[in-house]
């Protein structure tokens, strides 16, 4: 069975959120976990887990641009579940902290 790997893209920018992890879309499309991941990377050019994380911490920059939520309120609406992990996470792949992020991305949109 093909996987649908632009299906696979659309749910995750619908369910970001509620996505603990690359085994949920692997249950959501029915396939085995290891098929999912061989069919994303070969047509995306990247793995699955990698794609989530990317996906998230693009999506937690515009929240901490655009709105007032706190820091770990930003984690829970791209589904980081732990504070903890939403601050690690973010701050690994941007290099700064979430409020740092925000400080600097307000002042170069005023």
């Amino acid at each position: 069975m093909p996987v649908p790997v632009q299906q696979v893209v659309a749910y995750i920018e619908a369910h970001l959120d509620q996505i603990e992890g690359v085994e949920d879309m692997a249950s959501a499309f029915g396939v085995p976990l290891e098929t999912l991941r061989k069919a994303f990377r070969r047509e995306m050019g990247l793995p699955l887990g990698a794609y989530l994380t990317q996906r998230r911490v693009e999506r937690a920059k515009q929240l901490l641009a655009e709105t007032d939520l706190r820091a770990y309120e930003v984690g829970l609406e791209v589904g980081w579940k732990r504070e903890d992990t939403a601050a690690r996470v973010f701050r690994r792949e941007t290099g700064e902290t979430m409020q740092v992020y925000r400080q600097r991305a307000r002042r170069h949109r005023r």
